[in-house]
């Protein structure tokens, strides 16, 4: 048998990716019966899909589910009773039959809001029921009394007797059902297809004391200003203005966790070419910062224009860590308006730095292949870096400045645009995107919905 894999994308279009039929469908529809092949609920499957709640419903809300003649064979929904995402299957089909549901831990809530990628996982050889919740595993119980639901899918609501019920309130996308258990790296793969926008900062304004500017996503993660920061002109709507000396801003609580793929992107203008290092954004942890992207001028600053670097550290030890440092000098000059993107892909375990939208790649020639560049004075030159690791930082989003040991130091001398951070790895196109600079655009994840 053909493995299947039946998606249903935004787009408005259904695939079954082992026949490769297609059928038509109307996403804006509050339900879809999908009458194409489906999952077999008494044996081996899995369905996975990106879902978020515009507002918390009064009950249930269902994603996915296979309806049966009175039970569902599955349903990956939120629960209101437990305000947490879960996914079931029903001990039996009848009308008072017993749910099985893996859900979320006790402490945990489902956000209004935010887009959340869910995964359930039917395995009859393990004899579990899994939920995993943004790639991680987030609980699972024994099966009990699988049976072969045959009616249609439905997608945004479930069906209970013939009775369609618990409609979803919110967006869904990227329905995938399979026929057969994810491993649980499979589950990040399927994860890490989707950035999460977890804060972006304009600075367009500035209110309070101590000033603080807000955050334009969901979040609501203000960025405090200290030292004499303030609002000014910037490349993309408002612009913070920092001297140099002992001005910079930070986030209230780290915006991305940092051990798993993110993003962070700012525009940048120094006032002048700095003379020495200094920082444009740090995530510190307790004895070591995650990441800094810091500008390091050139020796021969009239022939060289110096390198945007980042530093990435493996753990939150000033003398253990391992540090993955990339570069990139394809620019101008620091003190023109330069975009700068971050990108760690945690399941590639991979680093990028963007400028202007692009890496830099550079291999000299080496024409008789024997390892060696034919031009002795040439140097490869890649942005990225493979087999990097970060841990997790526990100290806010830093703006302007690093920690070295206790101290702060490397303050940004110049202006800061348009600052993004990002759970998730953003493609090439979408790192492109944001590099264009545009006035006014929405806060959502680049080429997204």
């Amino acid at each position: 048998m053909t493995p299947t894999c039946l998606l249903l994308d935004l787009d408005g279009t259904l695939v079954d990716s082992a026949s490769g039929i297609t059928a038509s469908v109307t996403t804006a529809l509050t339900r879809i019966g999908v009458p194409v092949p489906d999952a077999d609920t008494l044996r081996s499957f899995t369905v996975s899909a990106w879902a978020k709640l515009d507002k918390k419903p009064d009950g249930a809300a269902v994603i996915a589910a296979q309806a049966g003649q009175y039970s569902p064979g599955f349903e990956l929904y939120y629960s209101k009773a437990y305000d947490r995402w879960a996914v079931n299957q029903y001990s039996a089909d009848a009308a008072d039959a017993t749910p099985i549901r893996a859900m979320q831990p006790e402490g945990t809530q489902a956000r209004a809001g935010d887009w959340v990628h869910l995964v359930g996982v039917h395995d009859t050889v393990a004899n579990t029921l899994t939920l995993y919740v943004n790639g991680a595993k987030a609980g699972s119980t024994e099966l009990a009394g699988a049976f072969y639901a045959d009616q249609s899918m439905y997608i945004g609501a479930g069906s209970y007797s013939g009775q369609v019920a618990n409609y979803f309130p919110g967006t869904i996308d990227d329905v995938r059902l399979f026929d057969r258990p994810v491993s649980a790296s499979e589950v990040q793969q399927l994860f890490k297809q989707r950035a999460l926008v977890k804060g972006r900062w304009k600075f367009e304004q500035a209110s309070g004391a101590p000033l603080t500017t807000p955050d334009a996503s969901a979040s609501g993660n203000s960025m405090t200003l200290s030292g004499g920061a303030q609002i000014g002109s910037g490349w993309v709507d408002g612009g913070l203005l920092l001297d140099g000396v002992n001005d910079y801003a930070a986030t209230s609580t780290m915006p991305m966790d940092t051990s798993a793929s993110f993003t962070v992107t700012a525009w940048a203008q120094a006032a002048a070419v700095p003379k020495g290092d200094v920082a444009l954004l740090s995530a510190p942890g307790a004895a070591q910062s995650a990441f800094v992207v810091r500008y390091v001028p050139s020796a021969t600053p009239d022939t060289d224009p110096g390198r945007w670097r980042i530093s990435m550290a493996d753990k939150d030890d000033a003398k253990e860590a391992t540090i993955t440092q990339v570069e990139n000098g394809q620019f101008y000059s620091p003190a023109d308006w330069t975009h700068l993107a971050l990108v760690y892909d945690g399941f590639a375990k991979q680093l990028r730095l963007y400028v202007n939208g692009e890496l830099e790649e550079i291999a000299c020639a080496d024409t008789d292949g024997n390892g060696d560049a034919d031009d002795t004075a040439c140097t490869d030159r890649f942005s990225w870096a493979e087999n990097a690791l970060s841990f997790k930082a526990t100290q806010p989003l830093q703006l302007g400045r690093v920690k070295t040991g206790t101290t702060w130091g490397e303050y940004w001398p110049g202006a800061v645009s348009d600052v993004w951070a990002f759970q998730g790895a953003l493609t090439d196109a979408q790192v492109s995107q944001l590099a264009i600079g545009m006035p006014g655009m929405s806060t959502d994840v680049p080429g997204g919905d």
